[in-house]
Parts: structure tokens; sequence; C-alpha cells
């Protein structure tokens, strides 16, 4: 997965300024798990912080960062 900061380009900005991404891990027994949708506007680290506490409390695989 790669994580973009729409703020630092204006065409990504104004793609996606309104879309809310739906994410989903499989945890260990291949199940999809959908994860919590992050705040609008959050900032690229914070989103970070976001998916991994998200994917240690559904079981699913930790992202590398």
């Amino acid at each position: 997965m790669t994580a973009r900061d729409i703020s630092t380009n204006e065409e990504w900005q104004d793609a996606m300024h309104l879309s809310v991404p739906v994410l989903a891990v499989l945890d260990e027994q291949g199940s999809e798990v959908v994860l919590p949708r992050p705040q609008p506007r959050m900032t690229a680290d914070r989103l970070q912080r976001h998916l991994q506490e998200a994917l240690a409390a559904s079981g699913g695989q930790q992202a590398q960062g």
C-alpha cells in the first residue's frame, strides 16, 4: 500500500478531496474485516497511525512503515 498526501498535489486534491476510502484487511482466518473509516482531512501521519491501530485491533497483518 502506498499512502499519498493529496494536499501536496493539486490534481490529487481536486480528484479526491471529498472521497473517503473503505479499507479492509483479511484476518488470520482469511475473513474480510472492514476497518473504521478515517476522519476526513486527516494528516498522512495520523492516517498511518490510524491504520496501524485498526490493523492491530482487527487481527490483520501489520503494515510496514
